[in-house]
């Protein structure tokens, strides 16, 4: 989806808030009936015990969600999504933080979980 590469890094990242936006290239073309694109503006990330959260979010909205699992370098397998219009349920995916010249690029994410895909791809500005 990006084309910045990730970084290794610690198992657990630093905790960070990033400001931006969700978007998505053209070359994905329209979502597809069982896909669900992430609407955001922020993403946070933090460690929870054993397990990292990925949650994007977005100002003056009460819809979110949060991707769970754990981290190994700059990837993180999903084990779980939060949505908050819906229950959290077992899940299927992956979440990269991809880095250039030393600064996160993006964070992107995509799971599967009771027959719907899940994708949020969160870019800092510029745009």
């Amino acid at each position: 989806m990006l084309s910045a590469a990730p970084v290794s890094s610690d198992a657990n990242p630093p905790a960070f808030i990033l400001s931006g936006r969700c978007t998505y290239p053209a070359s994905l073309g329209p979502a597809q009936v069982a896909e669900i694109r992430i609407l955001c503006d922020s993403v946070a990330v933090r460690s929870d015990g054993a397990d990292t959260v990925i949650a994007f979010s977005r100002k003056f909205s009460e819809r979110w969600i949060r991707f769970s699992g754990e981290m190994s370098g700059p990837r993180m397998t999903v084990r779980r999504v939060h949505p908050s219009w819906d229950r959290s349920a077992p899940a299927r995916g992956a979440c990269t933080i991809f880095h250039k010249d030393d600064r996160v690029s993006a964070v992107s994410c995509v799971a599967q979980a009771g027959g719907r895909s899940f994708v949020a791809n969160l870019l800092p500005p510029p745009f």
